[in-house]
Parts: structure tokens; sequence; C-alpha cells
């Protein structure tokens, strides 16, 4: 049965010209699904938020010995075409050191110290100006991982890319983007970013989102990630997770509001948004199996497998992947990662850089693969 949604008002919201619309699902989809809302900026950005499916020039990841081999696959996939940085845990670090040696002159050691495997989540948020040019941003990151919290700007002297504070908290992966002005977060990381009372409108500012979609978050799921059931393989083509009715009704009807949400930020900005549902399975109480927690290179999309999945739905997931991205998909094993609470698009962060130089000098150095 197609959703229904009704337009229920469009308020200003204050010195900001903002105008937000508020989506109020009917009842056949259930009385405990939340309404979420568009917000519109009034003017044109001066920046723009980077869009999923935009190709990286590098990539972040972490190292751990659980996912050694899915970590090679990642690597693997690369085909060369961008340098890789890698962080690891203190424990993790003895392991680390033979895992590079598979990988000479492709993978550098960032000997930085972290306290979560999650780059994506305290990496830099990347934005472009009006020319292109990369800009980091740096969220406040969760209280007592200070190491984690230090690693944009760590990473923007190295990269030597500006670095600008965000001064509020949001995790990376609380965040979607089409990368033309489309972004989407859940109502719950809003709060977390805003406050109860704050209006958007600053954050879509520094953002450089046009519209913000405002979703609701997956019930029982910790982060409250969109990254978790929302990934954007073109500027007009989203996957949006399908949970089945009888694992739960009320996340399946929180992703068809999800969807049709998605469908009315899109048309306000005058895409034609074409919506692939993508299915994703109960894993327990609190864990999906998300397919669409994927990351984009240039001409491949690495998807994740779970051993755990019957083989049937997971192809039909790679399939409607394929479909929206138009793109080889290599699939990755995830089923380590997915008990430890993520999977690829938490593990990797593609970098985007205004660099033209090598990042990996060719003469060695200590820390060079």
């Amino acid at each position: 049965m197609a959703l229904k949604l009704l337009v229920h008002a469009c308020v200003l919201l204050g010195a900001s010209s903002a105008a937000v619309v508020r989506l109020h699902p009917l009842a056949e989809v259930g009385p405990r699904v939340a309404p979420g809302a568009v917000v519109l900026r009034h003017g044109e950005p001066s920046r723009r938020l980077r869009g999923d499916w935009e190709p990286p020039q590098a990539l972040l990841i972490s190292y751990n010995d659980l996912w050694h081999e899915a970590l090679s696959e990642i690597v693997r996939a690369t085909d060369g075409e961008m340098p890789v940085f890698v962080l690891a845990r203190q424990n993790d670090s003895a392991n680390l050191e033979s895992w590079r040696g598979e990988f000479p002159n492709r993978v550098r050691e960032l000997e930085w110290p972290i306290q979560s495997d999650w780059v994506r989540d305290y990496g830099p948020i990347q934005v472009a100006d009006e020319q292109g040019k990369a800009i980091w941003l740096d969220a406040d990151y969760r209280s007592g991982r200070t190491d984690d919290d230090l690693i944009p700007l760590r990473l923007g002297r190295m990269a030597a890319v500006p670095v600008q504070s965000l001064a509020r908290r949001l995790d990376g992966g609380a965040l979607v983007s089409n990368g033309t002005g489309l972004c989407a977060i859940t109502r719950h990381n809003l709060l977390e970013a805003n406050g109860a009372e704050a209006q958007p409108h600053a954050l879509m500012d520094q953002l450089g989102c046009e519209a913000l979609a405002i979703l609701p978050e997956l019930t029982g799921e910790p982060t409250g990630h969109a990254d978790v059931f929302v990934h954007f393989f073109a500027p007009d083509v989203v996957g949006v997770a399908s949970v089945a009715r009888q694992e739960s009704a009320e996340n399946a009807g929180r992703m068809d509001v999800a969807a049709a949400i998605l469908e009315q930020a899109a048309d306000s900005l005058g895409i034609d948004l074409r919506v692939i549902r993508v299915p994703m399975p109960r894993r327990d109480s609190s864990v999906y199996y998300s397919y669409l927690n994927s990351v984009d290179l240039r001409d491949k999309v690495l998807v994740p497998h779970f051993d755990g999945v019957a083989p049937s739905i997971e192809a039909a997931a790679h399939a409607a992947i394929r479909a929206a991205s138009n793109r080889k998909i290599v699939p990755i094993d995830a089923s380590e990662m997915i008990t430890s609470g993520g999977a690829l698009h938490c593990l990797v962060l593609g970098l985007f850089l205004d660099r033209a130089r090598p990042l990996f000098p060719k003469a060695a150095s200590r820390n060079a693969g």
C-alpha cells in the first residue's frame, strides 16, 4: 500500500527566511510513526555538502584485526587509484605493521591515537565552496574521546585543507547529501546537534543545505544515523531501506515516511528524485543489516556482505544498489563490523582534497607504505 502524506503547514523561521513544510503521516501508517519535516532555506548557499556518491581522492580507514581481510578487500578495490590513510587503536598497532606490508606504497599509517573505529563519525564533515575548493568542518565529538575529536584538525594540517569549527555535536554518519543542496538528518540527530528549541537554519548555512529533510530515525537503533538507511547514488537517485512489516511494522512505516519526505524535499528544489528501496533485514532488536551503509568509488560501490542474511535477500539488496548506482558492485564482508555497530560507510571516509601533488612522497619515510 502506497504511503499517503498531507502537507500540513508552511511557516517562516525568523530572520533566516527559511520555511518548514511539515509532513504528517496518515493514521494507516501507524500511530507511533513520528512526523518529519522539510526545511527550506531561501537564497543561494555559498557552499555545498559533498554528495554521498562523489568519488573521493583518498580514503581514511581505521585498522581492526577482527576485520583484517575486509580491510584488505577495501584497499584492493581502489585499484591503486587513490591513497589510503589508516588509523589504529593502540592494541591493533602491532598487527597493522604486517598488514600494511601487503600494500607497498598504497597505505600510509597515521600515528595518531584513536579510541573508535568509526572514522566517519569523528572525521571532518566536508563541504565545497563556490569555486569547488575543499573546506572541512570540525564538529564536537563525544566526551571522553579526545583523541578522536582531534582527527579533523590533524588531517587538515597534514593535507593543507582549511578546517572550520562547527561548534555543535554532530557525527558524520548523521548526515546524507545529494551534493547539490539536498541534505537529510534524523530528528534525533538534529536535536543532538541543535538543541530542542533551536531552529536548523544556522546548521544549514554552515553545511550549504538548501533543503533539509528531517527524517524519522529507526526505533531501537542506538545511533539514530541517517546513513544506516539512506544513501544518495546520484543527485537525483537515492536508496532508502525497506523493512519487512513482519520484522517491525513501526520501522517499516518509518522508512516509508523517510522515502516520502525525501521526495518532498527534492521536489522543493525542482529535483525529480528516483527512490530505490533496498531490503534491510533485521539482525536483532537494535541492529539491522544495512546494505546502504556503503562506499562510493569512481567506478564501483563497495557494499556490505553479511553472513547472517538469506542469499536471496542479499542478492535483491545488491541488485537494487546496482540499479541505483549504475556501477559495479563489490561485496565486502561486514559480518564482524555489524556486531560492533557499524558497516562500510561507518568505517571508511572518502577525503576531498585540493592537492595536485601526490600525498605519498616517493622518498621512503617511516610512515610510507
